[in-house]
């Protein structure tokens, strides 16, 4: 494993602080990262109810429909608007 050398520094020190071996900071440093509440364990984490994510944590992205494909201009007014509706029909 190639660990960046300031970062090493600074386990190194916890350790000494902490009167613990190095292996131990580390173990305790990964347990902590991979069991915390995390986008792991769920993948929309703090995304907008709306998000779209799919079983393996990809995003899903938003498609507007258009007659005219790849002629579809989106103005500001209209984001605007999207938006507005999206508020209504979240928030009543």
């Amino acid at each position: 494993m190639d660990i960046a050398e300031p970062l090493l520094r600074k386990a190194k020190a916890k350790a000494a602080l902490e009167g613990k071996k190095l292996k131990d900071v580390v173990n305790e440093a990964l347990e902590d990262l991979l069991t915390s509440s995390s986008i792991f364990d769920d993948p929309k984490g703090d995304l907008p109810s709306n998000a779209q994510v799919d079983d393996v944590g990809r995003f899903r992205i938003p498609v507007l429909q258009s007659a005219k494909p790849g002629k579809k201009r989106v103005s500001r007014r209209l984001l605007k608007d999207l938006e507005l509706n999206e508020d209504v029909s979240k928030n009543g």
